[in-house]
């Protein structure tokens, strides 16, 4: 009986023996791969580190481009912003529209209506006028002939002497001295005298233009004094009249009317020249003064019925418009009478950049 027990238990010691074996044979595939399996996941493991890092490198690299574009954008937006803001300091269009009516005129009896006069030919001097009646301070005539004249936001006033006839016509050594009328008293002034040469007896003629620009409070004159018939010696000045300095703005250069636009381009001057009947133009920066070169926009000669004709004034109308009125001009002295006035009109065109004279209408002549 004994030996028949350990018979039937002797397979049943053997049994966890082939368990075992069995496990670990089957664990043997898990545990071990072939090497060239290793080999091949090794190598896809590399690739796809390549494209991660290629594709980090990728995303970089259009991130960098698009903060480039975008640096770039606010760039050129604020350089834009800039250039416009430049363009646009000043409202396109006339300068002189702060003009006030002296304060001294209403106490006289004046309305809005009042002009002023300089070139009456009984009276020399500044006259006020309008549709009934005229009035002449005694100051008024203490200069003499008087000439240009401009008025400021304040309603002050500020003229030049400009002899007619013969060099007596005006207070002696007066042809650089800019007079100025208060507004409030009414009382004319020497305000302050140019830098130049005197005047001479070949060119008894000094300030031939005044104008007055809002914007910065300024007043332009034009002068010839100490210039002959060979030599230009004359002046184009800026006044601040917050300070009284006088500004150079071109030297060497006669030139009779002067008037200041806005033009989408920017503050512009304007001139006529006193030796030919050419029309100038030049740019001002944001205090007026000059910031370019004068460039030549046209001549009128061929419309002179007269000869010598040359601006004594521009009427601005906008920025594209303006008329100018010219006088007979040659360094030498006429009577009033012979000073024959013409008036033409001239507008901008864009298409060809030029100036072009405008025909008045058969009811305009």
């Amino acid at each position: 009986m004994a030996r028949n027990r350990r018979k039937q238990a002797a397979p049943a010691q053997s049994e966890p023996k082939t368990s075992q074996r069995s496990a670990a044979e089957q664990a043997k595939p898990a545990q071990q791969r072939p090497k060239g399996a290793q080999q091949s996941l090794s190598k896809q493991r590399s690739r796809r580190e390549r494209e991660r890092s290629r594709q980090i490198w990728i995303g970089a690299g259009l991130g960098g481009l698009v903060l480039l574009a975008l640096i770039g954008f606010v760039l050129w937006r604020n350089t834009n912003q800039s250039s416009s803001e430049a363009a646009t300091t000043f409202q396109v269009g006339n300068v002189d529209s702060c003009r006030r009516t002296p304060q001294f005129a209403a106490g006289l009896g004046f309305g809005s209506a009042v002009s002023v006069s300089t070139s009456d030919a009984q009276r020399k001097g500044l006259l006020l006028i309008d549709a009934e009646k005229s009035y002449q301070h005694p100051s008024w005539r203490e200069a003499g002939s008087l000439g240009p004249f401009a008025i400021d936001r304040d309603g002050n006033i500020y003229t030049a002497p400009v002899p007619r006839v013969s060099p007596s016509d005006i207070a002696p050594n007066s042809q650089r001295t800019i007079y100025k009328v208060d507004t409030q008293s009414g009382l004319m002034a020497p305000f302050l005298t140019l830098d130049g040469p005197d005047s001479t007896p070949v060119n008894p003629f000094g300030i031939l233009g005044l104008t007055y620009d809002c914007d910065t409070h300024s007043l332009y004159a034009t002068s010839v004094a100490g210039s002959d018939r060979e030599q230009e010696r004359g002046q184009i000045v800026r006044i601040d009249l917050a300070t009284q300095t006088v500004v150079p703005q071109l030297t060497g250069v006669d030139a009779v009317g002067v008037g200041v636009v806005n033009r989408p381009e920017g503050k512009t001057l304007f001139f006529g020249t006193a030796r030919a009947s050419d029309v100038y133009s030049v740019l001002l920066d944001e205090r007026g003064d000059l910031k370019g070169t004068p460039q030549w926009l046209f001549s009128f000669s061929e419309l002179d019925v007269y000869g010598n004709a040359r601006v004594r004034r521009f009427a601005f109308s906008g920025a594209d418009s303006f008329q100018i009125l010219t006088v007979p001009f040659g360094f030498n002295l006429r009577a009033s009478s012979d000073r024959l006035q013409q008036t033409f009109l001239y507008r901008y065109d864009a298409a060809s950049a030029t100036w072009l004279y405008q025909k008045p209408l058969p009811n305009e002549r």
